[in-house]
């Protein structure tokens, strides 16, 4: 019973943020320089999610794994050239498992 609490508690709170942007947007007149700030916000949170994995902290200093520093190499020029989130991950994971798959 708990565990059913827990989860709808936290499905109402998630539903919750979400629809308030949803509501405010649809009645309020957003400013255009905020519109163009939210457009970063995909590629701020990707960014986000990548950047741990290529600089890793170890016992006070920064570590480059070269694998990993390959593939997020190649994202990058992806992601330059195609503009194509979708495009950008397929070919980041596809050269991380290449040349995990060749240091072997």
């Amino acid at each position: 019973m708990e565990l059913a609490l827990l989860i709808s508690g936290m499905a109402l709170v998630t539903f919750a943020a979400r629809y308030s942007m949803i509501f405010i947007m649809g009645r309020w007149n957003v400013p255009p320089m905020l519109t163009r700030a939210l457009t970063y916000v995909p590629m701020a949170a990707f960014a986000a999610l990548i950047a741990p994995d290529l600089l890793r902290l170890e016992q006070a200093s920064i570590v480059i794994p070269p694998n990993r520093f390959i593939a997020g190499v190649v994202a990058i020029f992806v992601a330059a050239i195609t503009r194509n989130t979708l495009m950008t991950i397929i070919f980041g994971m596809g050269s991380l498992w290449i040349v995990q798959f060749l240091v072997r």
